[in-house]
């Protein structure tokens, strides 16, 4: 399923049934940050699949600005520029979120 996202030499059921029993990873507790907490795992240079995995699901576009980005593109999506092209939206998406 995503087989596209990882290695092609990862075996990552193996890598799941190692990490699950890895006793030299750092321990993760309750409201540690869990990006800084993935950082010694994948600076350890283990598990080369899972850690794919792991860095493209942070990827995903989440979080309280995707709500905000919603409420910008109402003001710029509109009935009179409902013919505004994905490049487009997506240009004006990026920007807005480094402002």
């Amino acid at each position: 399923m995503m087989s596209h996202l990882l290695p092609p030499e990862a075996d990552t059921h193996q890598e799941i049934l190692q990490y699950n029993v890895d006793q030299t990873l750092p321990t993760f507790k309750e409201g540690e940050d869990v990006v800084k907490w993935w950082s010694s795992v994948f600076s350890s240079g283990k598990y080369p699949g899972l850690c794919q995995a792991v860095k493209s699901a942070f990827s995903i576009f989440h979080g309280p600005l995707v709500e905000a980005s919603f409420n910008l593109m109402g003001d710029v999506i509109d009935p009179r520029s409902t013919s505004m092209n994905i490049s487009t939206f997506s240009a004006i998406q990026c920007l807005d979120c480094k402002v």
